[in-house]
Formats: C-alpha cells, structure tokens, sequence
C-alpha cells in the first residue's frame, strides 16, 4: 500500500461520496476532498507547520488546476510546465525548511538584494559561467553530436567540484532518513 493509494482509497474516495449537498455539491465537495486530503498528505509528512502548509498549497494548486481545466482557457504546454516547475520548486522549500520561519528567511531572500560586496566568489564565478559559457542545450547537443569523453569527463567533475562547493561543510541527511 503506497501513501497515494490510502489517501485515495481511504481519504478521497470517503470524502468525495459524503452524502451532504446531494448532486448540487459534487464539485465543491470534490475540491474540498482534493484540499483535506492534500493537508494530511503534508501532516503524514511530518507534524511541523511547514509541511502542513506545504500539503495545503498543494491541495491549492490542485484545485486551481482543476477549476482552470474545466472553466478556463486552454494554457499552452510550455506555460503548464513552467508554471508546475516553479510552483514545485518554491514549494520544495516549504518541504526542506526546518520550520516555517525558515521559510520565510529563504523566501525574503529572493526579494532582497544583498549588498554587492557580501556576495563572495562563489556568485562571482556563477555569473561568469552564466555570462561567459553557452546554455546547457547547447552544450548537451554539442556533446551528443560526437561523443567526446574527455569533456565530458570534465563537466561532470566540473559539476560535482560545484555541487560540494555549494554544499559547504555540512552533511545533508536525505529527508526520508527521518521518519
């Protein structure tokens, strides 16, 4: 039984087919199942606020895509995906964050700028490769057209020197570690 099964099965479904409202609240009652069971996938998670939040903007943003789906335009395909990326992606944040308040510093880090001399070479030297070197597609297509090992080689130990760089000192314990 996987986590997704038993809340469909067994928090979805029930919730779905309350005998409240009759056929007039078929569909606020299916968004209402979409929300409650979106917040308690974010509590099985973990009891802290953060994922609360987290499995509630999910719940959100399902409802959202489902009312959009069935009242609204069409979106293009390309705009669908960008729009589930980047919802993922600040959410995640939610997700990892050891509390909300976390969050929140994480989140008003985006907004605001620091001053130009804190941002130490690490941006420095991922605005020069941003500047400087071609889009990853690019790159991608040029290795794919020939292969050539060595650059390859390269870039992957190039990647892996960032990843530890970003990373600092700390070990990262995976999230499923905890539970």
């Amino acid at each position: 039984m996987t986590l997704a099964r038993f809340l469909r099965d067994y928090v979805f479904f029930p919730l779905v087919y309350l005998k409240i409202g009759g056929s007039r609240l078929r569909i606020p009652r299916r968004l209402a199942a979409i929300l409650i069971t979106m917040a308690l996938c974010g509590l099985w998670h973990g009891a802290g606020w953060n994922y609360i939040v987290w499995g509630t903007l999910q719940g959100v943003a399902l409802v959202i895509a489902a009312v959009w789906h069935k009242y609204g335009p069409p979106i293009p395909p390309v705009m669908g995906w960008a729009t589930t990326i980047a919802f993922f992606l600040v959410t995640a944040i939610l997700f990892q964050a050891k509390n909300v308040d976390a969050a929140l510093n994480i989140y008003r880090g985006f907004v605001v700028v620091p001053a130009f001399g804190s941002f130490g070479p690490t941006f420095g030297a991922a605005a020069f490769c941003a500047i400087a070197l071609p889009p990853s597609h690019i790159v991608c297509r040029w290795l794919n057209e020939r292969p050539r090992m060595a650059c390859a080689g390269l870039l992957g130990l190039v990647g892996a020197i960032l990843l530890m760089q970003l990373g600092g000192e700390q070990a990262h314990e995976f999230v499923y570690f905890q539970f």
